[in-house]
């Protein structure tokens, strides 16, 4: 069987953490890379894997792709602390690992759960993200919505990678200002300007697809709630990109 090291990066996830971890301790090997915590997220991490290291965070790609190089084993298993590998997952991930396989890379299925309920409706329930590849032959790109581009063929694995988002309204905006910062500097490097539709027109049609055309309706109160505020983020990022191109936001370090 070859060998299996997870991944993930961390800032302030003391409230996760833990759960994400002990869902791991299958694996050969858990790299922690850090981005500057100020809460228990270190302490957390020491109870299952000596390798941990801080980097000062940039952007998402860089943070992992330097946990990838810090990683031993044969495979990848990139996750977020928020995330928790389901048994079926598990079973599916050890199975390509022990078995061989034609594929590089493997994408998994990811299950939502917003405001503590998991949404189904609205284009969330059946998200499909690629996080187990082989060591040197995955690489994320792009600084925010990372995605992972592996050279060679990707299959499909069973089981669900359950990802529990935002808990409340407090912590969704918490992520709103870092993800829509990052966004409207990648944007503003690609030389993209943000015009009238974006900011009046695209957020309330993209409410109405999801909520309504795709049926979010249906996943009641928090699939109004998370449909009303990706909308607003849709706004908030162009806002932010317009005040980032005339110099009123802040740069960081």
């Amino acid at each position: 069987m070859e060998s299996i090291s997870a991944v993930l990066i961390t800032i302030n996830e003391a409230e996760n953490l833990d759960r994400c971890l002990r869902a791991l301790t299958w694996v050969d090997e858990i790299v922690v890379i850090d981005g500057g915590s100020t809460d228990r997220t270190f302490e957390i991490a020491s109870r299952y894997t000596p390798k941990m290291s801080q980097r000062v965070f940039d952007n998402f790609s860089n943070q992992k792709n330097y946990g990838i190089e810090q990683a031993k084993g044969d495979w990848i298993l990139s996750i977020d602390a928020d995330e928790v590998v389901s048994p079926q997952l598990r079973d599916s991930i050890r199975k390509a690992a022990r078995e061989g396989s034609p594929f590089n890379g493997f994408c998994v299925r990811r299950r939502n759960y917003v405001f503590g309920k998991s949404l189904r409706f609205g284009g969330q329930g059946s998200e499909k993200l690629l996080r187990f590849f082989r060591k040197g032959r995955g690489r994320f790109e792009q600084p925010i919505h990372e995605k992972v581009a592996v050279n060679g063929k990707v299959g499909e694995l069973k089981g669900d990678l359950l990802h529990y988002s935002s808990s409340s309204v407090e912590e969704y905006l918490r992520k709103l200002r870092l993800y829509t910062d990052l966004e409207a500097r990648w944007m503003a490097e690609k030389g993209i300007r943000p015009t009238l539709a974006d900011l009046y027109l695209k957020p309330k049609l993209r409410f109405l697809y999801f909520y309504l055309l795709r049926g979010g309706f249906l996943d009641g109160y928090e699939g109004f709630l998370y449909h009303f505020l990706s909308s607003f983020y849709y706004f908030f990022k162009y806002v932010r990109l317009e005040e980032t191109l005339n110099g009123r936001v802040a740069q960081r370090a």
